[in-house]
């Protein structure tokens, strides 16, 4: 298979991959989805290292990676690389021990839809898979103000220059995006297809000069945030 394909998940539970080096946390992980969330999400498989997780979430058909920052060999940001190089629609969740002030930016960068401390409550954990299925990118406050701050600092007049190039419906949809509609959602609030929005954000990225769906969402939400009356 040369592209993954994203199954939806709101059709059945949705499949969760997890990699960590650690039998233990990777037992933890399962037993919390299969207690907490066994109506909607169930763990499809896990592997303990890069080289085993590229060649299995494909055969699994994985809804969602959770993949540790700190693997033997091969740390989890270059694993997110190789994962989104391969397969562009899987989301990854990055579950770390580490500072999230000076990593998460990093994993967005490499194109990771959330980034989560192993030291947060479960409730948190499985928020954040729900909403990085749902389309949005998951990050704690912290963190989300932080990249608002820097592009808002480096770059706000260009980004308004920039969304003036978009057109009607282009505008429609960066804004409810700016505001956190999912993909759906702006679907059904515009009445049209997720295939023709997903249309949209992909001229609206290129408009815009960026690379990935999570920078286009920090753009839309910096956007809307100095555009509330609109």
């Amino acid at each position: 298979m040369s592209q993954y394909e994203k199954s939806s998940w709101d059709e059945k539970r949705a499949r969760i991959f997890i990699v960590d080096d650690h039998p233990i946390v990777r037992e933890g992980l399962t037993r919390l989805i299969a207690t907490k969330a066994r109506g909607e999400l169930m763990v499809c498989g896990e592997a303990e290292d890069a080289a085993i997780a590229i060649q299995e979430i494909v055969r699994v058909q994985a809804d969602l990676a959770i993949v540790d920052i700190s693997l033997r060999g091969y740390d989890g940001i270059e694993l997110t690389k190789n994962l989104k190089s391969r397969y562009p629609s899987l989301p990854v969740l990055i579950l770390s021990m580490h500072d999230e002030l000076l990593y998460a930016e990093r994993a967005l960068q490499a194109g990771a839809n959330g980034y989560i401390m192993k030291n947060e409550s479960p409730e948190l954990l499985l928020k954040a898979i729900r909403k990085i299925l749902s389309g949005q990118v998951f990050v704690s406050e912290p963190v989300s103000s932080r990249i608002l701050q820097r592009i808002q600092r480096d770059g706000s007049e260009a980004l308004s220059t920039a969304v003036d190039s978009l057109g009607d419906r282009e505008l429609e949809v960066f804004h409810h995006l700016g505001r956190g509609l999912t993909t759906r959602q702006i679907a059904d609030r515009l009445c049209i297809s997720v295939k023709t929005v997903e249309t949209h954000m992909a001229r609206i990225k290129m408009k815009l000069g960026v690379q990935t769906f999570n920078e286009l969402i920090v753009r839309a939400v910096l956007w809307a945030n100095d555009n509330q009356s609109t």
